[in-house]
């Protein structure tokens, strides 16, 4: 082992000592909501998405006209993406609600997959020979392929509205009687991807090259200090936000303005304030877990970064595999060895859609309790709720998906 790799695995080691001490005490509820609203930010997810993406673009641009057609692309089919989902203040004919819940009306019982090359709605600069891949168009169909449950493309049917995954995982959320509540935890996070892609991010300022940037405040005149206020609070506060959320939620699921609002309560309460969000504070990690591998994310420059993709990659490897990373040292835990067993007996380079990975439940617990080279954390030691995990996986799902959609339409990772 290298002088680095044990000085970041003795560093681990204290943090996670750290960590289990911290869970002993008594968690302050009311303090800890409150700190986890400022740490747990989907924003920070999507935008590592995009701006590795217009990273990316800017690089290429540096090369031939090829990359500035490329770029170009890209960021006309952002523009497109906004005029089509946005709401300006004072005009009529709100198209973000229809659209999201046209998208939603899909996801029921399909999933996005790419399809054909796309017809570009805009023309590219210079001859021919100098103009990029225009990408796959994508769209939503229920078309089953069973070899890949990793992948968009397996869209299994199931008895839960939005769940698409296998089989075992569909009986086993209804065993545990949280079907009706899977449903509606990935409609919010799905809501709330859409929300952040449209609403949260800010105005994209590429004036650096190489360096893009969200700005999310705007300065205005004759102001002292710091001379600016956030971009969101000029158009969408967070009364204007929750209305979007409840709307979508009422007419999807068919209820009264009351009961979407317990609804969303229960998930916020579960993402905010719960034994789960204790855990991850402590942990220092975010509820919202990225999804796009260190590749496709070149823009983060986060030494712990690690996406979900990544990490089934991880698990799908042997120990004679080169670059072996251990997250199941010990083998203490029977249900996170059932998994890693099954996942490593995966064929080799088993592939998800693009730079995604659909994780399955099991594989998403692992995730929750993971640690690089060192034993998991023990989960009867934690005082978690099973129903708490169970909301964090399907709000991942709805996050993953409705980002996957996104990015694909802007960025076409897949070609």
């Amino acid at each position: 082992m290298k002088s680095w790799e044990r000085e970041k695995l003795n560093k681990d080691k204290l943090h996670k000592d750290k960590v289990l001490k911290s869970l002993k005490k008594k968690p302050n509820f009311k303090k800890l909501k409150k700190e986890a609203e400022k740490k747990f930010l989907l924003r920070k997810v999507i935008e590592r998405t995009f701006l590795g993406g217009v990273e990316q673009g800017h690089f290429v641009c540096g090369n031939n006209e090829w990359g500035y057609n490329q770029h170009t692309t890209n960021m006309n089919y952002y523009q497109i993406i906004l005029k089509e989902y946005k709401v300006y203040t004072g005009h009529k004919g709100d198209k973000f609600e229809k659209r999201v819940l046209d998208l939603l009306i899909k996801s029921k019982n399909q999933t996005p997959k790419t399809t054909i090359t796309r017809k570009l709605p805009f023309k590219q600069k210079g001859r021919s020979h100098t103009h990029a891949i225009p990408g796959k168009d994508i769209e939503y169909n229920n078309n089953h392929d069973p070899k890949n449950p990793y992948s968009y493309n397996y869209c299994n049917k199931t008895k839960i509205d939005f769940f698409k995954g296998i089989s075992g995982d569909e009986k086993k959320i209804i065993k545990l009687g949280f079907d009706k509540l899977f449903s509606k935890s990935f409609v919010y996070g799905y809501i709330e991807t859409m929300i952040t892609i449209i609403f949260k991010l800010g105005g994209l300022d590429e004036s650096k090259f190489d360096k893009p940037k969200f700005k999310r405040y705007w300065s205005y005149p004759g102001a002292k200090g710091s001379g600016s206020i956030p971009v969101n609070d000029m158009m969408y506060d967070r009364r204007f936000i929750r209305r979007k959320r409840l709307n979508i939620f009422e007419n999807i699921f068919n209820i009264s303005y009351s009961e979407a609002n317990l609804i969303i309560d229960e998930i916020e309460n579960s993402i905010f304030n719960s034994t789960l969000t204790n855990f991850l504070i402590n942990k220092d990690e975010n509820y919202f877990v990225d999804m796009f591998n260190s590749i496709t994310q070149s823009y983060s420059k986060d030494e712990n970064y690690e996406s979900t993709e990544t990490f089934f990659y991880e698990i799908t490897k042997k120990k004679k595999d080169e670059y072996y990373t251990e997250y199941n040292k010990g083998n203490k835990f029977e249900r996170i060895n059932k998994i890693h067993n099954s996942s490593k007996r995966l064929k080799a380079h088993t592939s998800g859609s693009g730079p995604v990975v659909i994780l399955n439940y099991e594989q998403f617990r692992f995730y929750n309790f993971r640690i690089k080279n060192i034993e998991p954390y023990d989960e009867k030691k934690l005082n978690l709720n099973e129903k708490d995990l169970l909301i964090r996986y399907a709000i991942y799902l709805g996050v993953q998906e409705a980002n996957y959609y996104i990015n694909q339409i802007i960025f076409s990772p897949e070609l």
